[in-house]
């Protein structure tokens, strides 16, 4: 079933947990780019930024990741400050990935990346696109 989309990829909700991030046909090479993205650094950094949404796999072009429930906008904002939220995130450490990574501080604190999984932790959902996924295809 279809739960949501971006500008490059729809999103299926399994049924079991789990979501698919599939590429759009008409943004196919910016979708699949922005999956091997999500895979990557999730692959090599989760283990120091436990915040970034499990990802289960890539089967050809689409990407599995754990179902989170997003955060409600008119509840937090636009933008999240995560020195007032009760989970175990602060501002500093999100500003590390970001400056690290070189993604966009907007897009990484825009609330509907975020969500809660089924454990009860807030994980970023949304962390295909960084500055050279920008130099190479545009937004």
């Amino acid at each position: 079933m279809l739960i949501g989309y971006g500008g490059h990829r729809l999103v299926f909700d399994m049924g079991n947990g789990v979501i698919k991030k599939v590429p759009k046909r008409n943004h196919f090479i910016k979708g699949v780019e922005q999956n091997k993205n999500e895979y990557y650094f999730y692959h090599e950094f989760h283990k120091d930024y436990p915040f970034l949404a499990t990802v289960i796999g890539m089967e050809g072009d689409d990407l599995f990741m754990e179902k989170v429930d997003i955060l409600d906008s008119t509840i937090y904002g636009n933008t999240l400050d995560f020195n007032r939220l009760s989970y175990n995130i602060t501002n500093d450490r999100v500003i590390d990935f970001i400056n690290k990574h070189q993604f966009l501080s907007l897009d990484i604190f825009a609330t509907h990346h975020w969500g809660v999984n089924a454990q009860g932790v807030l994980k970023l959902v949304d962390y295909g696109i960084n500055l050279d996924f920008i130099k190479r295809y545009g937004l």
